[in-house]
Order: structure tokens, then C-alpha cells, then sequence
């Protein structure tokens, strides 16, 4: 059977921006409700970052990005990287998004997965409705 995503119940995230005046904050995009989410509240230009924290290193092979409420608001391109110190990283995946950005890769242990949006387009904010980290 499939693996199935590791529990966020103890996850912390924080981002580079978060849209201001809004409840879009950083824990909606692994909360398990899809009308909720995180979002920089502006056009991306590249460089914005969404850091999840798992608690304990594991073995990670696959990032979801579900951006199907908002549908235009998935990274126009990202450089996946992992970590099991938050300060030296390695990119395992890059790419450009789609409304569900299913990102696979060699299996390997980390603590911290961050997405780094490195595109850019004038008319879509960088989002996460839900995303779901997998062995």
C-alpha cells in the first residue's frame, strides 16, 4: 500500500512573509482543512520561503503541495531542500508547480523540509493550502 503522510500534529512553520491583516498564517497549510491556508499576500517575485519544522528527523521522500482552492496560487518554481540542523541544507528537487505539486525524491533524513519559491509572476501569490510530508 502507499505510505501514508506523517502526522503534522507537531509541526511548527514559519515563512519568509505572510500576508498582513489576514488569518493566513503559517500552521493553516498543514491544519487537514483545504479551504484554509498560508499565502505572502503578494505577487511572487522569488526568494519567498515556507519552512516546516517536523520536531524529529525522518525519513522524507515526497512533498505534496495542494493549492486546489487557489488555483493559481502554487510556486511558479521551487527549490525543495532538507535539513536536520535548520542551517545547512540540501536541495533534493526543483521544478515549477502545479495546482497539486507532488514532489518525489531519493529518500532521505530530515527534521526541517523548506520550499523556496524562486519564480515569478505578477498575477498569483505563492499559497499553501495543504501540504503533506511522506516517508
Amino acid at each position: 500500500p502507499p505510505a501514508k503522510p506523517y502526522s503534522a500534529a507537531q509541526w511548527k512553520a514559519s515563512a519568509s512573509i505572510t500576508a498582513a491583516g489576514t488569518s493566513d498564517l503559517p500552521p493553516n497549510a498543514f491544519d487537514g482543512n483545504i479551504t484554509t491556508r498560508w499565502t505572502t499576500g503578494h505577487a511572487q517575485t522569488g526568494g519567498e520561503t515556507f519552512l516546516i519544522d517536523m520536531g524529529v528527523a525522518q525519513s522524507v521522500g515526497r512533498v505534496v503541495i495542494d493549492d486546489t482552492t487557489n488555483p493559481t496560487d502554487f510556486p511558479a518554481a521551487y527549490v525543495l531542500e532538507i535539513s536536520t540542523n535548520n542551517t545547512s541544507f540540501t536541495s533534493v528537487k526543483t521544478g515549477t508547480g502545479t495546482m497539486v505539486t507532488d514532489i518525489g525524491f531519493a529518500p532521505a533524513m530530515a527534521r526541517y523540509v523548506r520550499v523556496r519559491q524562486t519564480g515569478t509572476t505578477p498575477v498569483a501569490w505563492f499559497s499553501i493550502d495543504e501540504l503533506r510530508i511522506y516517508p
